[in-house]
């Protein structure tokens, strides 16, 4: 296999599974130049194979040295020049009898590439290439024309793009956490993931990444990551320009030492209701749904919401607040979803939900929560939920409505409390998923076999009664009919377990299913924190170096501090509620207990008596 040599214009930081650093000047070699969407396979100087952009690389030596064959088997593993067999699909490199299909994903192309790679090397004798082999961006590298190979098998175009990630525009739900290809999605512009980079001249003045910061020195983001994507960037450097109302600002203050939220007037906090759930129907009766009338308390007037508004609603508000863990809803259940006793347990879930927003003081406050708790009118509805989707303070951009407190925060001291926090909350995560299951457990158990062996009791007992019933002495018909009764006890006590104590773990169970969401949005919040703090770190460094002036890195350290002091408010939000939710779930369960067992042992005091 022919390799070919290159040389590094910019600097890549690697981010993803695969992917390799390559630095500038330094020399790449490269043993894949298709891998697709504009990455190359390689090895860097350091020896690691992996992935990299090809237009942050300049091939050393004109395209006509690389040899008809060796590109030829480069496209073949690349973007689809042959199919197999008249096959829709393009064939696999090095295979006849595997069909490619839609790739699952960069990973799986890595893992391909990477398969292919050895066993290349070692028909020619050759060690296979030591280090991390992975992805890259091609848009980070430029090149030369390559050479145009013939067509191969039945005479499909080159240029097929069987594997286009854009093909799917579909915007994921709000509980599900969109891959890695889904992330990339979005970008608009010229050139590859939307970026306006030439790809054919070594006249870097023109790309976009130079003159980034007043210096002169070339930004290190990298655009295909949520930091630059989600408006991180421009916050950072206050290039972000957005129109900021007055109702739009949050206050966070500082009262000895404890960072919150600053809380609404008594008068502006709330609550909310949900009530007389109701099956409707529309297109002549072809589809139904459920509508719950949602009651805020400071109207007490109802709106009328199906499920598939809390998830649009739920969307929207993960989208606009990038470090605030927006609770999970309920599963959206398909078989016997009007069944009576689901359509109440949703209903309790929701309850928990809309006033867990209710209890928020940044979310309750919000003009897209405010628009679902009040508008009734489907017009407006629609003018709303328009202005919603296109508000500008999504994500890093509405940290630019954040007024924290001006006293700067040392580093050292926020890294180890935010580290502190996110064992914690993994230890934490850990408990809620074991006492979650057991919770489930016990819900299955007092459905099936709690109840089951109460039965079987009460059968045993019966039968006994039925027995004593053959005596024609009839010595004692009163025992016989106390016999009877104790049967009829057990058979009691078993539907207490499915109708009480079921609904008891089944009040834990919904708590802990609340929290396992949040739970599981803290590491990616603290990783955005840890972006932060990250880039305001290499800040330091270019100001040491004299690359970025005093001015600039001041302004740098305040807005991080901004999303500092964001994020430890909704730390201190997150442990107050935590205390106050598990105090109010466990004394609630107790108590369940304690009525549940009291009720078998008032009947069985009451069974007890009929044997004096």
């Amino acid at each position: 296999m022919s390799h070919v040599k290159a040389k590094v214009l910019y600097d890549f930081e690697a981010q993803a599974p695969g992917e390799i650093n390559i630095r500038e000047g330094d020399t790449v070699t490269v043993t894949n130049r298709n891998v697709g969407e504009g990455w190359c396979e390689g090895i860097n100087a350091k020896g690691e194979s992996g992935l990299f952009p090809e237009t942050y690389i300049d091939f050393i030596g004109s395209s006509s040295e690389m040899s008809p064959t060796t590109e030829t088997n480069s496209i073949s593993h690349g973007t689809s020049s042959g199919f197999s067999g008249g096959s829709s699909q393009p064939s696999r490199a090095g295979s006849t009898d595997d069909d490619w299909g839609t790739p699952a994903g960069l990973l799986d192309l890595v893992a391909h590439n990477q398969q292919q790679q050895q066993q290349q090397q070692q028909q020619q004798n050759q060690p296979p290439a030591q280090g991390e082999a992975g992805l890259f961006p091609e848009s980070y590298v430029t090149s030369q024309p390559p050479y145009v190979a013939p067509s191969v098998g039945n005479g499909s175009d080159a240029t097929s793009d069987w594997d286009d990630w854009d093909e799917d525009d579909e915007t994921p739900t709000s509980h599900h956490a969109p891959g890695y290809g889904a992330s990339q999605r979005g970008l608009t512009g010229q050139g590859n993931f939307g970026l306006s980079i030439p790809r054919d001249s070594g006249d870097i003045t023109g790309r976009p990444e130079v003159n980034a910061i007043r210096t002169g020195t070339v930004r290190r983001f990298n655009r295909f990551s949520n930091f630059v994507k989600s408006g991180g960037e421009a916050f950072l450097l206050g290039t972000a320009k957005v129109a900021i109302n007055s109702a739009d600002y949050v206050t966070i203050v500082d009262t000895a030492g404890v960072i919150s939220w600053s809380q609404p007037y008594p008068e502006a906090m709330y609550s909310a209701g949900i009530k007389s759930p109701k099956k409707e129907t529309k297109l002549k009766g072809l589809k139904s749904f459920i509508a719950y009338s949602v009651i805020p308390s400071f109207n007490n007037q109802p709106v009328y919401r199906r499920y598939k508004h809390f998830d649009w609603l739920h969307e929207r508000l993960v989208e606009k607040y990038s470090l605030i863990p927006i609770p999970p809803l309920p599963d959206k259940q398909v078989t016997g979803r009007y069944e009576n006793e689901f359509i109440e347990h949703r209903m309790q879930q929701l309850r928990l939900w809309v006033n867990r927003m209710c209890r928020h003081p940044v979310l309750s406050q919000s003009a897209v929560w405010h628009h679902f708790l009040t508008c009734g009118d489907e017009k407006q509805w629609k003018v709303g939920k328009r202005k919603a989707e296109k508000d500008e303070l999504q994500g890093a951009n509405f940290f630019n409505a954040i007024q924290a407190p001006e006293t700067p925060l040392e580093l050292s001291s926020v890294e180890r409390q935010t580290e502190a926090f996110i064992k914690f909350t993994s230890k934490m995560d850990d408990s809620v998923q074991s006492l979650y299951r057991t919770a489930q457990d016990q819900i299955k158990k007092c459905q099936g076999p709690y109840k089951r062996e109460c039965i079987k009791i009460s059968d045993a007992f019966k039968d006994l009664a039925i027995a004593f019933e053959l005596d024609t002495t009839n010595l004692d018909s009163q025992l016989n009919s106390s016999i009877r009764h104790t049967g009829e006890t057990y058979e009691s006590i078993g539907r207490l377990y499915d109708e009480t104590l079921r609904h008891n773990w089944e009040n834990m169970a919904d708590t802990l299913y609340e929290y396992r969401g949040i739970l599981s949005s803290w590491p990616d919040i603290i990783n955005i924190h840890r972006t932060f703090l990250g880039k305001r770190k290499e800040y330091q460094r270019q100001r040491d170096e004299g690359k970025v002036s005093a001015e600039d890195y001041v302004d740098i350290n305040r807005r991080t501090d901004v999303v500092t002091y964001a994020t430890l408010a909704e730390i201190t939000h997150f442990q107050q509620e935590r205390v106050r939710d598990y105090r109010e779930m466990m004394h609630t369960f107790l108590q369940g207990q304690i009525d549940f067992y009291e009720n078998i042992v008032a009947q069985l005091r009451e069974t007890q008596a009929r044997y004096r």
